[in-house]
């Protein structure tokens, strides 16, 4: 009877760590995607700036005229967006 008590508290003692090892190392690869996507976002607002920089500096009024149509979509989009994201936060 003792072995087998031994057996299932190796077994449990185990899995347990297998577990945590396995928490610890998800945590590592979601904070890992989390940077990622955050220097995605980053990279794609310095490329928006610097093509309406290039845009304003241009001095072409119908370059700068699209600029600011592309400039209304995207602001009309991102709220949009964030319209929806919050009402799958309220679900």
């Amino acid at each position: 009877m003792k072995k087998w008590l031994k057996a299932v508290l190796i077994v449990s003692l185990l899995m347990n760590a297998v577990l945590t090892i396995t928490i610890i190392a998800g945590r590592e690869y979601v904070k890992q995607i989390g940077f990622e996507l955050v220097i995605m976002n980053l990279e794609a607002d310095m490329m928006k700036n610097q093509m309406v920089l290039d845009a304003l500096e241009s001095n072409d009024p119908e370059r700068i005229e699209t600029m600011k149509k592309l400039l209304n979509i995207g602001v009309e989009n991102c709220k949009r967006a964030a319209a929806s994201f919050r009402a799958a936060l309220e679900k």
